[in-house]
């Protein structure tokens, strides 16, 4: 399953939320993983879906500063969230690399927001459709280099 960053918004109303700024994420998956979603404690106690659509969404402080998709995990306790393990690494590596040369934290950096940003081709958005279906429906995808 994974959330799709979609807007942001202050909160206006009285609370201990006043005044804060909270992010929204698209959520998707297959349907049983949105089943799951919905069903979940946390949906149950503050349900949020897109006026559309009607699909489920997620409203959290959190933000991940490199990247607007996220997997989204389910918690012992049966709550979701966002999964930044992917950012902490790459924050965690530059780190590393400043202490070693700053010449390398920067081009780290650099090549970080370029495969960050930069646009899939139209065969890595294909092979990542159908590696996506494939473990969806838990049948092993073969070589895809074909396409």
């Amino acid at each position: 399953m994974k959330a799709i960053y979609k807007s942001n918004f202050v909160q206006t109303k009285e609370g201990a939320g006043k005044g804060k700024v909270f992010h929204v994420y698209a959520i998707h998956g297959t349907q049983e993983e949105l089943a799951e979603y919905v069903n979940s404690p946390q949906f149950k106690a503050y349900p949020r879906t897109d006026k559309v659509t009607g699909a489920p969404q997620l409203v959290t402080m959190y933000m991940d500063p490199l990247r607007d998709e996220l997997p989204l995990y389910k918690k012992d306790n049966g709550d979701f969230t966002l999964d930044g393990s992917e950012t902490r690494k790459d924050v965690s590596r530059i780190e590393a690399l400043a202490k070693i040369s700053p010449a390398l934290e920067k081009s780290f950096a650099v090549e970080l927001v370029e495969r960050i940003t930069r646009p899939q081709s139209a065969k890595d958005r294909i092979l990542a459709a159908a590696k996506a279906a494939a473990a969806s429906t838990e049948k092993p995808v073969e070589d895809l280099d074909t396409i």
